[in-house]
């Protein structure tokens, strides 16, 4: 008996081990399918959590670097965040559209191009609370909550790309 359920245990491993295989390859395809115009280079990210109130209230500088000439710049924002103002080094205004699918795209007065960076800060706060505002549907991946609050990677709680 022992040696069936040590069976089964190597079966089952290496079917995970091959589906994540799978799964790591489909994602790479993918990814190397959607060109990418931009990198984000780095971040700086104040943020204040109000677990009574699921609230979310957040400064982020976010630091691009275009990977060719550019004169948008795609991103991706929880819809559950509301953002005050996005600017620029200079504490210029920049123009934003949003999609409800969490896509946004920063619209510039100026190109950007390839090899330049740039920096953006965005002011942003909303209500993240259960799965609603996930962008996975059914799983909680950023909830503001007490005693326990979730900022996964995958909650867009902060502007990011090529997630």
């Amino acid at each position: 008996m022992k040696n069936k359920v040590l069976m089964w245990r190597m079966k089952w491993r290496t079917n995970i081990a091959m589906l994540a295989f799978a799964l790591l390859a489909t994602a790479s395809a993918f990814a190397a399918s959607a060109r990418q115009t931009i990198q984000v280079t780095g971040y700086v990210i104040h943020a204040e959590l109000t677990p009574s109130m699921h609230r979310l209230t957040a400064t982020t500088q976010v630091t691009i670097t275009a990977l060719e000439d550019v004169t948008t710049i795609p991103l991706e924002l929880n819809n559950a965040l509301r953002i005050s103002s996005i600017t620029d080094a200079a504490g210029k205004t920049v123009d934003a559209d949003r999609s409800s699918d969490a896509s946004l795209r920063l619209r510039l007065v100026s190109p950007l191009d390839k090899g330049q960076s740039a920096t953006y800060t965005f002011v942003y706060a909303g209500t993240l609370s259960g799965s609603d505002s996930s962008p996975v549907d059914g799983l909680k991946t950023a909830s503001v909550d007490d005693p326990i609050s979730i900022l996964l990677y995958a909650g867009r709680w902060f502007p990011m790309t090529g997630y």
